[in-house]
């Protein structure tokens, strides 16, 4: 849900937030992205923690992950810089 996110850390790190809409075979979706990761290298990767702070408040649809992720899960993906690479995974709530 577009602008249901209060904010983002990467590892306790501010990291903005950036949504995106887009239409597959007839169905809206809204993409959330956290962009200057920095996890440059697999030994750096291991054990990041990625956190993100749903709004509370009265204005939004979401307060809830279950409601963020529709059905109980969500879709991700972790690109490299050139948007190029990496697996999408899905992370079940």
């Amino acid at each position: 849900i577009l602008g249901a996110v209060e904010s983002a850390t990467v590892d306790g790190y501010s990291r903005g937030v950036a949504y995106a809409r887009y239409e597959r075979a007839g169905v809206q979706y809204t993409t959330m992205k956290i962009s200057r990761l920095g996890l440059d290298t697999p030994i750096i990767a291991d054990g990041t923690e990625v956190c993100f702070k749903l709004r509370g408040s009265a204005d939004t649809t979401c307060s809830t992950a279950a409601l963020l992720c529709e059905g109980g899960f969500c879709s991700y993906s972790i690109f490299n810089s050139k948007q190029d690479c990496c697996p999408t995974s899905t992370a079940f709530l």
